[in-house]
C-alpha cells in the first residue's frame, strides 16, 4: 500500500540489493564496533554467516521504520528510560545502518523505509483512488501517518457490531485498552488448556 500512495523520489533498491548492502555495511564496519551485536562474528570467508547476520539487522531496520524510528534515534532516546541498558548495542546498530544507507545512496537507490520516511517528511503522499481498509487491526505508526495524509480518500470497514465501535480507531485498528477489560462470554467447560 505505501508505494501506491507516492511515486518514489528515486528508484527503490531490489530486495537482493538491499540485502547485499547490509552485508557490505557489516563487513566494512570495524569488528570491535559491531562486536556488541553478536556473541561471535562470522568468519571472514563465511558469506552465508554474514548474510544471516545482515538479515537480522534488516529486520530490525524495517520494524523500527514501521514505527518511524531509526537505530540512531533509539540510541539517542533509549537512555531516557530508566531500564535501558543497550546504548552501546544501539550505537553499533546506528553505525551499521548509516553505512547501509550510504551504500544504497552510492548506488542511487533507496530502500522502501527510507523513501516512505522522505515522503512523509515532505508531505507528498497523494492518491486519486479511494482506499478501503479491511481487517487492519494493527497498522504501524508509519502506515497511519501515510494514511493521515490522504485521509479524505480512506474508509475503514470494521466487521463488528455497532456496539463495539468505540473499540476501534478511525482506521479499523484495535484500541487495545478498550479490549483489555472486555468480558468474554464463554463457559469454563469450553476452555481446554493444552
Amino acid at each position: 500500500l505505501p508505494e501506491l500512495l507516492y511515486g518514489p523520489p528515486r528508484p527503490l533498491a531490489s530486495p537482493l540489493t538491499q540485502h547485499l548492502a547490509w552485508v557490505t555495511a557489516l563487513r566494512a564496519t570495524a569488528p570491535q564496533l559491531i562486536a556488541p551485536l553478536t556473541h561471535a562474528l562470522p568468519a571472514e570467508q563465511d558469506f552465508f554467516g554474514w548474510c544471516a547476520f545482515a538479515e537480522r539487522l534488516a529486520t530490525v531496520h524495517y520494524e523500527l521504520a514501521g514505527e518511524g524510528l531509526s537505530c540512531a534515534e533509539v540510541a539517542r532516546l533509549g537512555p531516557s528510560l530508566a531500564t535501558f541498558r543497550d546504548t552501546e548495542r544501539w550505537q553499533a546498530l546506528a553505525a551499521v545502518q548509516a553505512r547501509y544507507l550510504d551504500v544504497l545512496e552510492a548506488q542511487g537507490v533507496w530502500d522502501p523505509p527510507t523513501a516512505r520516511r522522505w515522503v512523509l517528511d515532505n508531505g507528498t503522499y497523494r492518491i486519486t483512488q479511494d482506499i478501503l481498509l479491511v481487517g487492519t487491526v494493527d497498522l504501524t505508526a508509519t502506515q497511519r501517518a501515510m494514511l493521515d495524509q490522504v485521509a479524505g480518500r480512506v474508509t475503514a470497514l470494521i466487521f463488528a457490531p455497532p456496539a463495539l465501535a468505540d473499540r476501534f480507531d478511525a482506521y479499523g485498528c484495535l484500541l487495545s485498552q478498550a479490549w483489555q477489560e472486555a468480558p468474554i462470554d464463554m463457559d469454563a467447560a469450553e476452555i481446554d488448556i493444552v
